[in-house]
């Protein structure tokens, strides 16, 4: 497995946390009790999500059009990412900072960032639109990431085993292994930029990197 993504337009990073909630810990311990604390979050992310999904496919045919990714639809999709990856950031315990209910940049000890590109490619975006309308997940560019998922549906699997390991580990000593923490990252950033590739929002293929 490379580590050559440190360059790639879709970047995302979240602080170590110095000194974890023991009560947080606890309530991912008692996986199902954290993930209740979410409900508002995930209620609002499946409407975001779906509308996301559309803005996308259209944002294809608009690619197709005029070979670029209008600004407002771009900010939109990424901005239903970032608010995703801050919610998953709590979830798995990086901070103890529950997550805002905002589209916007805000202050948050985790980030992801994307540039937009000056122009994106009517191939690619031709790929997007040849499928079922508005459900881009069933289109020719995810038969291009179907090695990627493959690898993702294992270190998922991964993650949540370690995520938990790391609750334990925060009740018991009072802090989460920095390996644990860096792990989940990798996979968190590596699912990130396969969103955005298959989204339009970059043209680069995303790397076999968890950096």
């Amino acid at each position: 497995m490379t580590t050559s993504g440190s360059d790639y337009p879709v970047r995302f990073d979240a602080d170590y946390p110095e000194s974890p909630s023991r009560l947080l810990a606890l309530l991912g311990v008692l996986f199902f009790i954290k993930g209740l604390l979410l409900i508002p979050h995930i209620i609002v992310l499946i409407v975001l999500g779906l509308a996301s999904v559309i803005v996308a496919y259209i944002g294809y045919w608009a690619v197709l059009i005029t070979g670029r990714y209008p600004e407002g639809m771009f900010n939109f999709v990424y901005s239903v990412s970032r608010w995703s990856s801050r919610t998953d950031s709590w979830m798995y315990g990086w901070t103890d900072k529950y997550p805002p209910f905002t589209l916007g940049e805000g202050d948050y000890p985790a980030r992801l960032d994307i540039d937009r590109p000056d122009a994106s490619s009517r191939v690619l975006s031709l790929l997007g639109v040849l499928s079922i309308p508005f459900l881009i997940v069933y289109s020719l560019k995810m038969v291009l990431l179907i090695p990627h998922i493959i690898i993702l549906m294992v270190l998922g699997t991964v993650t949540l085993v370690v995520s938990y390991i790391g609750y334990w580990a925060v009740l018991i000593t009072g802090s989460y292994p920095q390996g644990l923490h860096n792990l989940i990252l990798g996979v968190q950033r590596w699912e990130y930029r396969t969103t955005a590739w298959l989204f339009g929002l970059t043209d680069r293929y995303p790397p076999f990197s968890l950096s």
